[in-house]
């Protein structure tokens, strides 16, 4: 009997211990706000492939230099009256260099070039980075 107790006690301490060590792992935030309505993208601009186009290499003249832009465009529709701005985020893997720029360098395993399917080996040029502008 004095073995159970002591097994038992021993359990349930080594439960508390881990329970512990899980609660200090990370912080989650979250963050929102709640409103009457929110805008919405035009179907015709929800989903869209801007073309780049073949560059040279000869066409960068060095870090931060730019070549062939192209310009695309979101609309919004059904926006509330006293909306005067509006924020876009774009997801991806940063350039190196830590300025905001999407990285390059799409896997490809099947559909058309630059399609990404996230598996494959590398397609594009490494070492440039796609800048998005205002």
């Amino acid at each position: 009997m004095k073995r159970n107790i002591i097994g038992g006690a021993f359990t349930l301490a080594s439960l508390m211990l881990a329970g512990h060590a899980l609660a200090e792992d990370g912080v989650v935030h979250f963050v929102g706000e709640i409103v009457d309505t929110t805008c919405e993208v035009t179907s015709d601009t929800a989903d869209q492939i801007v073309p780049l186009g073949k560059v040279s290499k000869n066409a960068f003249s060095g870090v931060g230099s730019l070549a062939s832009p192209q310009k695309f465009s979101i609309k919004l529709e059904n926006c509330p009256a006293t909306y005067t701005q509006a924020a876009v985020r774009f997801d991806g893997t940063e350039a190196p260099g830590g300025d905001g720029d999407l990285k390059v360098g799409t896997p490809l395993t099947a559909g058309n070039p630059g399609d990404f399917t996230g598996t494959g080996q590398a397609i594009a040029a490494t070492g440039v980075g796609i800048r998005i502008f205002n």
